[in-house]
């Protein structure tokens, strides 16, 4: 399923303490994963935005008055879109790509190695997918999609050693097999072009790289 080699920009966004997590992680061998979604997709079209200053109220009004018509078109298309997403993906297939890509970058630790389903491990690994969709800063803009994620590591005593919500996040236009999919995707009519089968494949691809992404961050917050 995942036989291309996946290359883009990512950033993951990381926020707490993990010192306890330090602590743990020498004594935690090998961890099982359980990766579940719990939110649900969203779609951010973009809005414009105005900054008075043409010259005269009149023409400042008017500007006002053609941005807020622009912006809520942007935002029904946005609600369709977000309802079309949610038709289309299969949460489990997310859930498994997502499961995959952190066995990949997990492989034999830092900070701890990957146990498939019913393997004996030290530590169990949860993630919870807050949501997942496309974010368009503003109109004409290139789109971002995300993936927020819960991580929690248990030990086998049941102590919750880390906890920490991330996000990944993979630009548009980057031509790799999830963007080709995509196309440009900040057009809404590129986007209703699309198939469910090729929306779900776009987001069960990033599902796969984010895991990647979001295990790379747990190891830095274990050293």
């Amino acid at each position: 399923m995942h036989k291309a080699t996946i290359a883009m920009a990512a950033m993951v966004f990381a926020t707490g303490c993990h010192g306890k997590f330090k602590r743990a992680a020498p004594y935690l061998d090998t961890a099982t994963v359980q990766t579940v979604t719990t939110g649900g997709p969203y779609v951010d079209l973009g809005n414009i935005y105005v900054v008075p200053g043409t010259g005269s109220e009149q023409g400042d009004l008017l500007v006002s008055i053609a941005a807020t018509a622009v912006n809520i078109s942007q935002d029904v298309k946005s609600i369709n879109q977000t309802e079309r997403i949610a038709q289309a993906v299969d949460l489990n297939g997310i859930n498994t790509s997502m499961t995959e890509g952190l066995a990949h970058g997990l492989a034999g630790g830092p900070p701890f190695a990957y146990v498939g389903p019913g393997g004996e491990a030290d530590a169990t690994l949860q993630m919870e997918v807050l949501s997942y969709g496309l974010f368009v800063p503003a109109l004409g803009a290139p789109g971002e999609f995300t993936y927020s994620v819960r991580a929690s590591v248990f030990d086998n005593s049941g102590d919750r050693v880390y906890r920490n919500t991330m996000t990944c996040t993979v630009g548009a236009g980057n031509p790799d097999a999830a963007a080709v999919v995509f196309g440009v995707v900040n057009n809404v009519k590129q986007l209703e072009r699309m198939t469910d089968d090729e929306i779900n494949e776009a987001f069960d691809n990033m599902a796969y790289y984010c895991g990647q992404q979001f295990a790379v961050t747990m190891r830095r917050h274990a050293s």
